[in-house]
């Protein structure tokens, strides 16, 4: 049996209102005010949901021009560039380094890009991304290590 959804309930509920007879309703009250009320729920709920898949789109398709923004700041860099550069280089509080390595890693796997463990001038260790070659596989390269 799939999920019931509220959509549903009110679906169920509205059967059973309309087999009742006046009587079951209190005084003022009838049949068609109940069955009123649950397609205005019912609207509401479409509403939202409506809402919420404009939202979820608005998310992902500003989610992609960063992952595009990435992968053009990961080809102009003359050499490997670490996630704390690019998101220097972005400049936005918003673009944090999590977001740009969740973008970098979905890059890596797609073989956009090729990751390697880089030892910084600090003699610290950061992975690092680059263009990936044509055939490369990415993931290899840095597990290889």
């Amino acid at each position: 049996m799939e999920k019931m959804t509220k959509a549903m309930y009110f679906e169920v509920i509205r059967g059973i209102v309309e087999g009742l007879g006046a009587e079951a309703f209190p005084e003022g009250v009838g049949a068609d005010d109940v069955l009123d009320f649950i397609d205005r729920q019912v609207e509401l709920l479409d509403k939202r949901a409506a809402a919420s898949k404009e939202r979820a789109a608005k998310k992902r398709a500003a989610s992609d021009e960063l992952t595009e923004l990435i992968y053009t700041m990961i080809f102009e860099a003359e050499d490997f560039i670490t996630a704390d550069e690019i998101v220097e280089k972005i400049g936005d509080e918003e673009v944090t380094k999590n977001k740009v390595t969740a973008r970098v890693s979905k890059l890596v796997k797609a073989g956009r890009v090729a990751k390697e463990q880089v030892k910084l001038e600090d003699g610290k260790k950061r992975m690092a991304y680059r263009i990936a070659e044509e055939g490369e596989d990415a993931e290899a390269e840095a597990d290889a290590e």
